[in-house]
């Protein structure tokens, strides 16, 4: 009977220990996973966070006008594999933006085909690159220009027809006296600063009743805060009427591919009566 009893007792203290000892492991084992866990991610977070950079911008429109049919190639170097393009502003009026290929780590580049419709003398290239919310701007140290020599030939079969102004249909002068009693229109559909729709944006506001108002809509891009600014085309230049109430309004059709940040800045003078009032302005923003 007594051997029976210690034979139980030890079963008894092996699984005792062994249970404890299991328990004693397992914390530590659990802890070196936690920890490495947590170095994982704060490694992943450092790389994460680490600046962008652009080393070099180059192109190979140095020193020559590039002729209709050719191609005009930009490479970027700088951060590897982010999102890159371009900003192709021609003098300083148009903005176009185009995407860029890695051809290889931290390599980007773009090749452009000079239409024969495009005449630039001055261009300059922005390049961009982006990751998350990052995004970082340099500009290449040398312009580029387009030629339209092939395009201005008659016999030219890619030559654009360009129109040609009648005097006679020409638009009647505008009023030239500024009337301080004549408030400026009010624009009552979008407040200062407001992100547009990539549709298009429609402007509202009021004047003085049956006045014509004059709206003016050009684009303009802040590339490094307010340091560097391009002005861009001119949408709208047209002249409308207010009702009877003096109510305005003007539907404008966007460029949905217009890069991100660009700005409309909207004027409107109101004339009535040969008189014209002082200008407001509103400025909209692409989202």
């Amino acid at each position: 009977m007594t051997n029976h009893v210690s034979s139980a007792y030890n079963q008894f203290l092996k699984v005792a220990i062994l249970t404890t000892t299991i328990f004693s492991i397992t914390p530590i084992f659990s802890l070196s996973l936690a920890q490495t866990t947590i170095e994982t991610e704060w490694l992943i977070a450092q790389q994460t966070t680490k600046s962008l950079e652009i080393g070099s911008i180059t192109h190979n429109g140095v020193n020559r006008a590039l002729n209709p049919g050719e191609t005009l190639t930009i490479t970027m170097k700088g951060t590897k594999g982010v999102q890159a393009s371009f900003l192709i502003i021609g003098d300083k009026y148009t903005v176009r933006e185009v995407s860029a290929k890695e051809i290889e780590p931290g390599t980007y580049q773009s090749n452009i085909i000079v239409s024969p419709r495009e005449r630039i003398v001055e261009g300059a290239v922005v390049g961009r690159l982006q990751r998350g919310k990052q995004v970082l701007y340099s500009a290449a140290s040398q312009a580029f220009t387009y030629s339209r020599e092939i395009a201005n030939n008659p016999n030219s079969p890619e030559s654009p027809q360009l129109p040609t102004e009648n005097p006679s249909t020409s638009s009647p002068p505008q009023a030239n006296t500024t009337d301080k009693n004549l408030c400026p229109p009010k624009f009552t559909s979008h407040r200062n600063g407001e992100i547009i729709d990539n549709n298009g944006f429609l402007i509202q506001g009021k004047t003085k009743p049956h006045a014509k108002v004059k709206i003016t809509i050009t684009s303009k891009l802040d590339l490094i805060g307010e340091l560097l600014q391009f002005e861009g085309d001119k949408l709208i230049d047209q002249t409308i009427k207010a009702n009877s109430e003096g109510m305005f309004q003007l539907a404008v059709p966007i460029n949905s591919t217009a890069p991100s940040g660009l700005k409309y800045i909207i004027n409107a003078v109101a004339i009535l009566n040969n008189l014209k009032s002082e200008p407001s302005q509103l400025t909209l923003v692409q989202p």
